[in-house]
């Protein structure tokens, strides 16, 4: 009995880090691409204020 209490609640912790560690990887995703987005997006008006002031 008591060791299926314990398999029962290390399956449980296991299955709550696993849920965590998605969530921290879909967050630093959506991150990145956020910071990605924004680079491309700065490159881009550098460009076209350098030319404007031309």
């Amino acid at each position: 009995m008591v060791v299926v209490i314990l398999i029962l609640l290390s399956l449980g912790v296991a299955g709550f880090i696993m849920l965590t560690d998605s969530r921290k990887d879909t967050s630093l995703k959506r991150l990145e691409q956020r910071a990605s987005d924004s680079v491309v997006n700065d490159a881009g008006s550098d460009g076209d204020g350098g030319g404007g002031g031309d």
